[in-house]
């Protein structure tokens, strides 16, 4: 009853809004806002009567489609899944995806459902919910898991726990952009996480059952957000957990998108946040390693309660837009929440994109990293890094 009480509140400014004002609101910016093209001016014309806030009736054809996913990493071997999303090729409507991975002869697996509508002033509203069973690697918290050193994999020495559990997000969040290229975001979670001890031989971190609001403010000039080879992208968001032991999170986001010849760019990426009040749940602690940060690192390699970290990459268009190459590196810290940064970790590495048509924006990516004084590490997944 709390979780719905909480929903109902939170979306009770959004609801009641006439979607027939949303088209007034787009039209007073139709001279400021660069996005729009004729084209999108010309369906805008013809979407006066949306009134329905799931499914508009002038919007009524959808593109379907259904891709098989695969993800590979040094932690979790192969896992193989398939995805079914349905979206709209205007710019204003909905786009819908269900999705499910399983590890490759292993009973571990992840279920996501999505559902996010976009209004033609570019509000949109997200709605996911997600289950996951995985296990996740454990090496320790803040500057003793930054510290310490692993043997290379070819001695299949062991010197992490197993943490198995039971794990459920379900986000809702608006988006709003009311003066381009700024935007606002309100959302607010509830966790869910529960060790599942038969798996394990002791319990390593509280249960977690509780709601996080957060606020976003932020801006998005890139020109693509699916593979960005100019602009630039920021955020600063801060949310705090509601339950006995509260804290707050904050942290920032700052992304540059470089381009320096027709066929090659440059990306860059700062982050940083910290804890407030009290030490950060399991699930909203600080993570390095893995294929999106970290990538000479094995998944979830360092972990604590305030993190800093840069990513760098030099991007190459190898042929058309259809293959590109990459080198990048990559530097951090995380520590606890009494902690103090000592002396950060960096790794490097290279990368090949493949992209799938039409747009050929969407990639699949494979990295080969070198962390500084460990091994190496191998990723394949969709989508650029950042």
């Amino acid at each position: 009853m709390k979780f719905l009480f909480v929903n109902f509140i939170f979306f009770l400014c959004v609801w009641i809004l006439p979607a027939d004002a949303s088209v007034k609101d787009s039209r007073e910016k139709q001279s400021v806002n660069p996005i729009l093209s004729q084209k999108n001016l010309f369906f805008q014309k013809n979407t006066e009567k949306t009134y329905s806030w799931f499914f508009d009736s002038v919007i009524t054809k959808q593109e379907l489609a259904l891709v098989p996913t695969y993800f590979r990493s040094r932690t979790y071997g192969s896992n193989l899944g398939v995805r079914f999303f349905t979206f709209s090729p205007n710019r204003a409507g909905y786009y819908g995806s269900f999705s499910i991975l399983n590890q490759v002869l292993k009973p571990y697996f992840k279920v996501k459902a999505l559902y996010r509508k976009t209004y033609l002033n570019d509000w949109k509203i997200y709605f996911t919910a997600e289950y996951s069973n995985y296990f996740q690697p454990w090496y320790g918290e803040g500057q003793k898991g930054m510290q310490s050193v692993l043997p290379p994999p070819e001695k299949n020495t062991k010197n992490w726990e197993e943490l198995h559990s039971h794990r459920i997000l379900i986000n809702q969040k608006v988006l709003f952009k009311k003066h381009y290229p700024l935007f606002y975001e309100m959302g607010i979670s509830w966790i869910f996480r529960q060790e599942n001890l038969a798996k394990q031989k002791k319990r390593y971190f509280e249960d977690e059952n509780f709601p996080f609001p957060e606020a976003v403010v932020g801006y998005d000039s890139r020109d693509s957000w699916e593979n960005a080879k100019k602009g630039q992208y920021h955020q600063l968001s801060i949310g705090c957990a509601l339950r006995k032991n509260n804290f707050c999170r904050m942290e920032g986001d700052f992304r540059f998108y470089l381009p320096f010849h027709n066929k090659a760019g440059f990306a860059f990426r700062g982050f940083a946040g910290m804890a407030f009040f009290n030490e950060l749940t399991y699930s909203l602690a600080y993570s390095l390693g893995g294929s999106k940060v970290f990538r000479g690192f094995p998944d979830n390699r360092f972990r604590g309660d305030k993190i800093y970290f840069t990513q760098s990459e030099l991007r190459l268009d190898l042929w058309k837009e259809i293959i590109s190459g990459v080198l990048f590196f990559e530097i951090g810290e995380v520590a606890s929440f009494k902690e103090s940064f000592m002396a950060p970790r960096w790794n490097y590495g290279m990368g090949l994109r493949f992209g799938f048509p039409p747009s050929y924006k969407i990639k699949l990516r494979t990295d080969f990293g070198f962390s500084d004084k460990e091994s190496y590490n191998i990723t394949v997944d969709f989508r650029q890094a950042f």
